[in-house]
C-alpha cells in the first residue's frame, strides 16, 4: 500500500530546484565557448580586411555559428520558464482506488483516520488476519475538477474494494458454551418421529433456545421481579424486564431441545458489549489498564488491531492501535413503574413596554412578577441495580407526564422602559463644550441616539489607550465584570451636578470616593462587558436623563 503524503510535494519541488541549479551551472559553463569562437572570427575578419583582396576570402559567420552561440541561451531561458511554470502550480494529493480517481485529501490525517475506520470494520470480512488494498496516493497539479473528500468517504471507498476481494463474515449461530447449534437445521416435517412439540424462548425477538417446558424459567423470572413487589405504590402488573421474554410453541427435532437451566443461566448471567480504546501518544499498558478498570492480564487478553491487522499487545504499542474492550452488564434488568405526583414551580414571564415619558434606558417595574405552582402527575420508570455492597438501588430511566394541574397562576412582570431622549425639559439642558476630551486620541465610532437609541458616545481607540476624567468630580462607583453590560466602568458625580459614565475599560485607575480633576487618568480603553471592540462608552446624565455627550466635550 502506498504511503505517499503531502510531504511528497515538498520533496518533488526540492528535487526540481536542485535539477534547475545543476542545469543552470552546466549551461553557464558551456555558454562562453561559442561566443569566444564568434569573437575570434570577427577579430580575424577585421584584422585582415586589407589582405582580403590578395588572399583567399576569410571565413564568414554562418547561421550555424549564430545557432551554436544562441542555442545555450535559448535552452537557459526555456529551462527557467519551465521551472517558473512548475513553481507556480498548486499541488494536491490525489487518491486512486482500483485505477479510479476518487478525489483529493487535504492532510495526512484524512488518510490515517480512514485507515482507523477500516481497521474497525475488518472483523466483518474473512481476511485471515490481514488484508491488502490498492489505495494509491499521487502528487499532481491541482485542477478545477478536483473534489476534496473526507475520511468517511475515503473509508467507504476502501471498504468497497475490500468487499470485492474478501467474503463477508457470516453470522454465527447461537452458541451454548462451546457447542454451536443452528436451530433452523433441526426443523423437519411434523410427521417425522424425531420431531417434537417444544417451546422457543426469545429475548427481544432473539432466540435463546428450545425447551420441552418452561415452568422453571418462569419461576426464576418471577423471583427476579419479586424484589419490587414490596415497594410502596408498586403494582406487580407494573414490574417487568428491560427485554421482552416470550415463549412460543414450536415443532423441532428433539436433538435441539436443551435443559431449562441453560436458558436460566443466560437470563441471570451477564452479556458483553464491545467498547474500543485507541492508543494515544504517551500511553503505556499499565496506565491503560488502570484507566479502564482492568488488570494488566485482562488487558493483554483483549483483541487489538493496528492498520487493520490484528496485533499482540506487548511492551511496545503503536499510537493508533485499537483495543477492543468487553464490558459486562446483566443480561436482564428488572424495571418497575409507578405513578407519582409532585409540586412544580411555574416561572413567570416578563413583559417590556416602551414608555416615551421615561428617559432613555431608565426602567421601572410596573407589576412585580411571581411564580405559579402546578401539580404534576407522572409515570416514572426505575431500573433496579445492585451496588458494590450488594444493596439494591433504583435509578430513574424514563419519565412520562400524564397530567398537569395549575394550583397557583403565575403573575407576569411588567417593566416600563424609557425611550425619551434629552433633559428634564427637552432643549433646555445643553452643554457648552467645556468638558475635557476623555480619551487620548480616538474617534467617534457611534454617536448618541440614532436608530438604536444609543445611550452614550462611543469613542474607538486602541486597547490600553488612557482614559481621562471629563470634568472635576467624585468617583461614586467602580464596576467590574459584566456589570449590566458596562463591563469595567467608572461613574463620576461631577461638581456641576451631572453624572458621567466611562464604560468597557480594560483596567480602571481610580477608587470610589476619590476626587478627580478634569484630565486626570481614571482608566484604560478596553472591550469588557457588552462590547464588540476596543472603545470607551461615554455617557452624560442629569437627574436620571441621558444627554448628548458631544454637546459637553470638545475634541
Amino acid at each position: 500500500m502506498s504511503e505517499l503524503s503531502l510531504r511528497s510535494v515538498k520533496k518533488f519541488i526540492t528535487k526540481l530546484g536542485a535539477h534547475y541549479v545543476h542545469m543552470t551551472g552546466y549551461v553557464l559553463h558551456k555558454l562562453p565557448r561559442p561566443f569566444e569562437e564568434l569573437l575570434e572570427t570577427i577579430k580575424t575578419h577585421r584584422g585582415k580586411r586589407t589582405a582580403a583582396a590578395k588572399k583567399p576570402e576569410a571565413k564568414k559567420i554562418t547561421p550555424a555559428d549564430i545557432f551554436n552561440a544562441a542555442f545555450p541561451v535559448i535552452c537557459l531561458c526555456g529551462l527557467f520558464g519551465a521551472v517558473k511554470y512548475v513553481q507556480s502550480l498548486n499541488y494536491v494529493v490525489a487518491v486512486e482506488i482500483d485505477g479510479e480517481d476518487v478525489g483529493i485529501i487535504t492532510s495526512d490525517d484524512v488518510y490515517g483516520e480512514a485507515q482507523r475506520i477500516i481497521a474497525e470494520k475488518m472483523e466483518n470480512y474473512e481476511t485471515d488476519g490481514g488484508y491488502y488494498t490498492t489505495a494509491r496516493l499521487t502528487v499532481r497539479p491541482a485542477s478545477a475538477k478536483d473534489k476534496a473528500i473526507d475520511h468517511e468517504i475515503l473509508a467507504d471507498k476502501m471498504e468497497q474494494q475490500i468487499s470485492d476481494m474478501y467474503p463477508a463474515v457470516q453470522d454465527e449461530p447461537e452458541a451454548e458454551d462451546e457447542e454451536k447449534l443452528n436451530f433452523e437445521d433441526f426443523i423437519t416435517d411434523e410427521n417425522d418421529p424425531d420431531v417434537i412439540r417444544a417451546v422457543m424462548v426469545k429475548a427481544d425477538g432473539k432466540v435463546l433456545g428450545f425447551v420441552s417446558s418452561y415452568d422453571k424459567i418462569e419461576e426464576v423470572l418471577e423471583e427476579l421481579k419479586s424484589v419490587c413487589y414490596g415497594l410502596e405504590g408498586v403494582d406487580p402488573e407494573n414490574v417487568f424486564f428491560d427485554k421482552e421474554i416470550t415463549f412460543e410453541p414450536y415443532s423441532i427435532n428433539k436433538m435441539a431441545v436443551v435443559d431449562q437451566q441453560k436458558i436460566i443461566d443466560i437470563l441471570i448471567g451477564d452479556e458483553s458489549t464491545p467498547q474500543y480504546y485507541e492508543v494515544q501518544p504517551g500511553d503505556y499498558l499499565i496506565q491503560i489498564a488502570q484507566n479502564i478498570g482492568m488488570t494488566l492480564d485482562e488487558l493483554l487478553q483483549c483483541k487489538a488491531t493496528y492498520n487493520g491487522k490484528e496485533v499482540d499487545l506487548g511492551d511496545r504499542i503503536s499510537v493508533g492501535t485499537v483495543i477492543e474492550i468487553s464490558e459486562y452488564e446483566p443480561f436482564l434488568t428488572v424495571e418497575y413503574s409507578r405513578e407519582r405526583s409532585y409540586e412544580s414551580e411555574i416561572s413567570y414571564s416578563t413583559i417590556t413596554i416602551d414608555d416615551d415619558t421615561l428617559p432613555l434606558g431608565q426602567r421601572e417595574v410596573q407589576t412585580e412578577g411571581s411564580n405559579g405552582m402546578e401539580t404534576v402527575t407522572a409515570m416514572i420508570t426505575y431500573a433496579v441495580e445492585r451496588d458494590e455492597s450488594g444493596s439494591l438501588t433504583a435509578k430513574t430511566v424514563r419519565r412520562r407526564i400524564t397530567s398537569r394541574v395549575t394550583t397557583v397562576q403565575p403573575v407576569s412582570e411588567v417593566i416600563r422602559e424609557g425611550t425619551k431622549l434629552g433633559g428634564p425639559e427637552w432643549g433646555t439642558v445643553h452643554g457648552q463644550g467645556e468638558y475635557f476630551w476623555p480619551v487620548d486620541g480616538g474617534y467617534i465610532s457611534s454617536p448618541f441616539g440614532g436608530d438604536r437609541n444609543h445611550k452614550g458616545l462611543d469613542i474607538a481607540a486602541p486597547l490600553g489607550t488612557p482614559i481621562y476624567a471629563a470634568a472635576d468630580g467624585t468617583v461614586i462607583d467602580v464596576g467590574s465584570g459584566w456589570n449590566g453590560g458596562y463591563g469595567n466602568c467608572v461613574i463620576i458625580q461631577n461638581d456641576d451636578g451631572n453624572i458621567t459614565y466611562y464604560a468597557h475599560q480594560s483596567e480602571t485607575a481610580c477608587e470610589v470616593g476619590e476626587h478627580v480633576e478634569a484630565g486626570q487618568l481614571i482608566g484604560y480603553v478596553g472591550s469588557t462587558g457588552d462590547s464588540s471592540g476596543n472603545h470607551l462608552h461615554f455617557e452624560v446624565r442629569c437627574d436620571g436623563y441621558l444627554l448628548d455627550p458631544e454637546e459637553f466635550v470638545s475634541q
